[in-house]
């Protein structure tokens, strides 16, 4: 339970704030933007948050691709951690297909995908 409370609780971190999109080839890309995160923890659940760096793509068919890059301070954490399946807010709608992985040199990057189409 206390995993799945601080995933949760970590869905509302997890968003994304977008730039002017740019257009290509019928496909919507976003290289610019805010997005957050956080910092797993070693047992997977939501550790510190964090503001990174947004690249966003929406294909024409519905497809929608969300990646973010952080940084943090080194040594954080002791080894890499891994997140996965938790909420995540895209461009194109809500997703579980996540994915949040930090290591110690102090870089995460956070992945998420949905296919708009097919969304609930």
């Amino acid at each position: 339970m206390k995993k799945l409370t601080a995933i949760l609780c970590a869905s509302a971190l997890v968003g994304v704030l977008p730039a002017a999109p740019a257009l290509a080839e019928g496909a919507t890309v976003t290289q610019e933007g805010v997005c957050s995160g956080f910092i797993p923890n070693e047992d997977g659940t939501a550790g510190d948050g964090l503001i990174g760096e947004l690249h966003s793509v929406i294909t024409k068919n519905g497809n929608s691709s969300l990646v973010c890059k952080f940084t943090f301070e080194a040594g954080v954490i002791p080894r890499a951690y891994r997140a996965t399946g938790f909420a995540c807010n895209t461009l194109a709608g809500f997703t579980t297909e996540s994915s949040m992985v930090a290591n110690p040199d102090g870089y995460a990057t956070l992945t998420c995908r949905i296919n708009a189409n097919k969304a609930p």
